[in-house]
C-alpha cells in the first residue's frame, strides 16, 4: 500500500517529504527497507517527475532531504 499513488502520481513518500513529516516518512520508509523496497521508492516519481527527494527540498523538508541523501549514499557506495 505504501507504494500505491494518487491521481497525480505521487506515493506516501511523496507526500510525507512534502509535508514534512519525518516521524511519518521515517515508518513508511522502514517498512519499505524490510521489504526491500527503499531505494525503488526513493526513485520513483509523480505526474511532474518529482521524486519523494526533489518534493521534501522544494518545500524545505530539510530533515527528509537528510534521510533521503543518507539513505542513498549507503545504497550506492557514494562517500
Amino acid at each position: 500500500l505504501i507504494l500505491l499513488s494518487d491521481k497525480f502520481g505521487n506515493t506516501a513518500l511523496h507526500i510525507a517529504a512534502r509535508e514534512g513529516n519525518k516521524t511519518i516518512f521515517q515508518n513508511l520508509f522502514k517498512k519499505l527497507e524490510v521489504k526491500k523496497e527503499a531505494a525503488a521508492a526513493l526513485l520513483m516519481t509523480n505526474e511532474s517527475g518529482r521524486t519523494p527527494l526533489h518534493e521534501a527540498a522544494f518545500f524545505g523538508s530539510k530533515d527528509i532531504v537528510e534521510l533521503i541523501v543518507n539513505s542513498l549514499i549507503g545504497r550506492t557506495g557514494i562517500d
